[in-house]
């Protein structure tokens, strides 16, 4: 590794806040790959939503790189269903796998599916919604129970770096069992705790100028350093088309890892694109419109494809 960005790490590293309960936290992600690799069973760690940066160490104001989850979230739900142990690592009140599908309805709040039972003056979940309700908490329940999904947080994108090592380090004992699936929206820039104001910055008639320093980029860490032989798979969001494949086949080249899925901003939820070594030529997915599955199982299925055979 280039020394530079070791030292910018390190700088980073220094100038933000350890997250609260990290260490509590990184030893419960232990037994949780310990479990796994005992049992030889297939992980993915999967990143989802977006980063914050505060202005102020007392927060009141903070830049947000915005990402409501649903890649990650529905990326998870197909991954458990085949048979993988997940990590999902995911922004503070983002969407979550199967509790997602409980928030888009008509009336957009989950007191809709509940109903007063006036004799035993209980709440309960009306028979209307049953059938809906327990097709998704069930399965929700039986990988929580299992221990075969575990699920943290992270708001602050120093807490999201923090753990991002942390977690990649302890679940690189998997090896090539491992998928690491970076699809949180990371900042580019924050606020170093050096030069953060203590107080909310106050009001003012000549505007604000605010100075950002950029984050170190992290994917070569973990090719390299914090887990070396697993598969990973970074996401490359372009608005312009003509930027698309350089910029994803740049990444590639600069981090030798397995996989980047790019896509447009005006149509990810409709095209993807797979660029990868393990590929002769970039892979086109693409969501019929007739189709009421979520991309992320065609995402899902080639990504199981390319992992089945980057193990052999």
């Amino acid at each position: 590794m280039n020394t530079e960005l070791i030292d910018q790490l390190k700088s980073f590293f220094d100038d933000v806040v350890l997250p609260k309960g990290y260490d509590k936290n990184i030893e419960k992600i232990r037994e949780f790959a310990i479990a796994a690799k005992e049992l030889k069973h297939r992980v993915i760690f999967i990143t989802s939503g977006g980063t914050i940066v505060p202005f102020e160490k007392n927060m009141v104001r903070f830049l947000d790189n915005f990402s409501g989850g649903g890649r990650g979230s529905s990326t998870a739900e197909y991954f458990l269903e085949q048979g993988y142990h997940v990590l999902f690592f995911s922004r503070k009140n983002s969407l979550q796998p199967f509790i997602k599908n409980l928030m888009y309805h008509e009336s957009d709040s989950f007191f809709t599916f509940l109903e007063h039972d006036k004799n035993t003056q209980h709440v309960k979940v009306s028979e209307h919604y049953y059938d809906q309700v327990s097709r998704h908490y069930l399965p929700w329940k039986k990988y929580i129970d299992s221990g075969h999904l575990i699920r943290l947080d992270f708001e602050s994108v120093g807490e999201y770096l923090y753990y991002l090592r942390g977690i990649s380090m302890e679940l690189s004992i998997l090896g090539k069992n491992l998928i690491v699936y970076a699809a949180a929206a990371v900042s580019d820039f924050y606020i170093p705790l050096s030069k953060m104001a203590e107080h909310k910055i106050q009001s003012m008639s000549k505007g604000l100028t605010i100075s950002l320093d950029p984050v170190p980029k992290t994917i070569g860490f973990i090719v390299h350093l914090w887990a070396p032989k697993s598969f990973i798979t970074t996401f490359k969001l372009e608005t312009d088309d003509e930027l698309l494949k350089t910029k994803s086949m740049q990444s590639l080249s600069n981090y030798g890892h397995q996989l980047v899925i790019a896509n447009l901003l005006s149509n990810y939820r409709d095209r993807v694109i797979f660029y990868s070594p393990l590929l002769k030529d970039p892979l086109v997915i693409l969501r019929e419109t007739n189709d009421h599955q979520p991309i992320e199982i065609q995402i899902g299925k080639q990504l199981i494809q390319l992992h089945n055979n980057f193990l052999k």
